[in-house]
């Protein structure tokens, strides 16, 4: 989003409250605005578009050679694995039948996957393990380039008609097509963080800061919801080792070798659902892997911040062979958990101050007890929203642009001299 003027977090929620005569704790204020804001912003304004870019992965071939029997969840190599826990979210294809790498356990050379196996395979033969998914941080697509091609887009419902599942090939080539899983997910870590040692000396100032672990597939970019939070206290000038309390396999993951990322908020965070930005990253395989917290406030907003709003993941037909560009253009999505002194964008026509007060006051209908008129002003701020979505033109509106010219078919034009072609009028 990029358009208008910015407003501070606190008076925006001040503006908010202030035609509906409420006020209530932290916590609720920060809620009811992150909920209404969101919505608003998962809407297809014409300035809410954005271009994301980035690549697809190459397949690895192995070079160990795979046994498996049936009913197992698990493929196992006879010499040391090609992959490593970073490949895991992988997809391969044993029988015309979609896996994917749940863990990567390089010790006892195996590869686990999402779901028992119908085959058995007693002769060691290769596998192909593809990257099959992209994530993108929005909640609405409108367009998928791969390679500099625009691919189609597909539903499960067309994959029905076509025979389910088996209809479509699955790997080694580049994708014409893809399908948006809206379920695809990864499981939060179950742990809290953990100190491990007493303070060092560091950049950290005295307080009280929230901690929390994600897993994150670093290939795809799909991340998990965070894990559950625990607060340390630091003296002044510290850092802090700090490690993922598993009990059992101490400081490992649970049976996943998505990586795991530690995040923390600023000092003294206000409410539940607060800022965080990314301290460090752990193997999830390695116990004796911590990661080493020395940021004061100052240098920790400087990382990448925590980004808790839509993410659609893209699943390609078929599989990528080689790695291409992927050029994608969706609606901008607003990365949530506000802080009191965020600057958000509200857009062209005044519509984030005008749908603010209005969306609280559903809030206030539902506290009064009253069901029929909290229904009655969900459809009225929603309505608002729909009405305002289709007034809103793009900003070259009054610029007829080519697509408002017609032109004599076939009839030069004084631009064109000779050649014809430049006046036709084409159709798709």
């Amino acid at each position: 989003m990029a358009a208008g003027i910015s407003m501070k977090v606190s008076y925006l929620i001040e503006l908010m409250l202030a035609g509906v005569g409420q006020r209530g704790a932290e916590d609720l204020k920060y809620h009811w605005f992150e909920t209404i804001y969101s919505a608003i912003r998962e809407q297809p304004w014409p300035w809410n578009f954005k271009r994301f870019h980035g690549v697809t992965t190459a397949p690895i071939v192995s070079t160990e050679l795979y046994t498996w029997t049936a009913t197992q969840t698990f493929v196992t190599g006879g010499a040391a694995l090609s992959l490593t826990y970073l490949h895991t979210g992988r997809a391969v294809e044993i029988d015309n039948r979609e896996y994917f790498v749940t863990q990567v356990d390089v010790a006892a050379f195996r590869v686990y996957l999402d779901k028992p196996l119908h085959t058995t395979q007693s002769t060691g033969g290769t596998l192909t393990f593809y990257r099959a998914d992209h994530a993108v941080r929005t909640s609405s697509i409108s367009e998928v380039q791969v390679d500099g091609y625009r691919i189609e887009s597909t539903s499960p419902d067309y994959w029905r008609k076509w025979g389910g599942f088996r209809g479509y090939a699955l790997s080694g080539s580049k994708p014409d097509l893809y399908e948006v899983r809206e379920n695809q997910k990864i499981d939060p870590p179950l742990y809290l963080p953990v100190q491990q040692g007493a303070p060092g000396a560091g950049t950290i100032l005295a307080g009280t800061y929230e901690y929390f672990f994600t897993f994150y597939d670093t290939e795809s970019g799909l991340e998990s919801n965070p894990g559950p939070t625990v607060q340390f206290t630091h003296p002044n000038l510290s850092s802090q080792q700090i490690g993922y309390n598993n009990p059992g396999v101490f400081n490992t993951s649970e049976g996943r070798t998505y990586q795991l990322r530690l995040w923390r908020s600023k000092a003294s965070p206000s409410g539940s659902r607060y800022a965080a930005w990314l301290v460090g990253t752990k193997d999830p395989t390695n116990a004796a892997a911590n990661v080493l917290d020395n940021a004061s406030d100052s240098i920790l907003i400087g990382q990448e911040r925590y980004y808790a709003g839509n993410v659609t993941v893209i699943n390609f037909h078929q599989w990528p062979d080689a790695r291409y560009s992927i050029d994608v253009r969706g609606v901008e999505g607003w990365g949530a958990r506000p802080d009191p002194g965020d600057m958000l964008e509200l857009g062209r026509n005044n519509i984030v101050t005008e749908l603010l007060p209005m969306g609280a006051s559903t809030y206030i209908e539902l506290a009064n007890r009253d069901v029929q008129s909290h229904h009655v002003a969900i459809r009225k701020w929603r309505s608002q929203l729909a009405y305002l979505v289709r007034k809103t033109d793009v900003a070259n509106a009054n610029d007829p642009g080519i697509e408002e010219i017609s032109f004599y078919d076939g009839v030069p034009n004084s631009e064109a001299g000779w050649d014809p072609i430049d006046t036709y009028k084409w159709h798709n």
